[in-house]
């Protein structure tokens, strides 16, 4: 396949793991793969860690924004009272981080491996009983999840969060 660019992505919240590739570390390449690149993504606050710097490629700066929620119909919401987030994702962190900073607190995480499918009718309904237990008005989900919730009955307040990356430094991007 011919491309023109090569973009490597690192989170913050990761970096470079262990300096490991799968399934040792975090790392999809190993580093060495970094002299190929045009450009490092960094997604998240912190530094970019040195053995990354070194390669004196250009780095990207952004992070995940909170572009809209919704209910399930589809109706845009500004979901208030009580919220409880819910996720199947690999950095569950980072979904925390990214509605935090949206100025949105939450009461609990309901934390699931990444891909969980939420085909276990029974831990569906201890979280609609816990939901219910403490009171929580919206449960902000990703619109990764959301894809398998819609298809499992449940009575869960399920809001969707739908995020954007955004780049700070968007101008030093040079195609």
């Amino acid at each position: 396949v011919q491309h023109d660019f090569d973009f490597i992505v690192f989170n913050a919240l990761g970096g470079i793991g262990n300096g490991f590739v799968l399934p040792s570390g975090i790392l999809r390449e190993p580093l060495s793969a970094l002299k190929y690149a045009n450009y490092i993504i960094f997604n998240g606050k912190g530094e970019v860690p040195d053995k990354i710097k070194k390669y004196n490629i250009p780095i990207l700066k952004g992070g995940y924004k909170i572009k809209q929620i919704s209910n399930v119909e589809g109706n845009l919401i500004n979901p208030e009272g009580r919220l409880a987030l819910l996720s199947g994702i690999g950095l569950p962190r980072s979904f925390e981080n990214t509605v935090l900073q949206a100025g949105l607190h939450f009461e609990k995480h309901f934390r699931f491996p990444d891909h969980y499918d939420f085909k276990d009718k029974e831990i569906i309904k201890q979280i609609s009983a816990e939901v219910k237990l403490e009171k929580i008005d919206f449960l902000l989900t990703t619109e990764k999840d959301f894809a398998k919730l819609q298809f499992i009955d449940h009575d869960l307040p399920l809001a969707i969060v739908e995020v954007e990356f955004v780049l700070e430094n968007v101008e030093e991007l040079k195609l």
